[in-house]
């Protein structure tokens, strides 16, 4: 997640398109690597982190809009370029939020 806002930061500052793709697929990363640890098991189909977080979805409030968040940013941002600076920030807001939660309920992640 540090990552993803230290590119989003960057993108700021240069406006340069590849970095906002960069923080794209940093925030799909950050929402993947958080599901895995809330979940306590590797995935790796975009399937099995569909069913991975409707799994956790009682325990951790707003994991699935956060999920979905994140692989609107690996497929509409990084593949396609499609979305906007302000959309990317908020979806990584919803990410921060769903690994805060985490966080939260399980003390330090990994």
């Amino acid at each position: 997640m540090k990552e993803a806002e230290s590119e989003l930061e960057e993108y700021e500052r240069s406006r340069d398109e590849v970095k906002l793709r960069l923080v794209c697929e940093k925030g799909w990363g950050a929402i993947t690597q958080a599901l895995m640890y809330a979940g306590g098991e590797d995935v790796t189909t975009h399937k099995d982190f569909d069913k991975l977080a409707n799994k956790l979805k009682i325990q951790f409030e707003g994991i699935i809009e956060a999920y979905l968040a994140g692989d609107k940013l690996h497929s509409a941002g990084f593949y396609h370029g499609l979305l906007r600076f302000e959309t990317v920030k908020d979806s990584l807001g919803l990410i921060k939020q769903a690994i805060t939660g985490i966080r939260d309920k399980n003390g330090r992640m990994r």
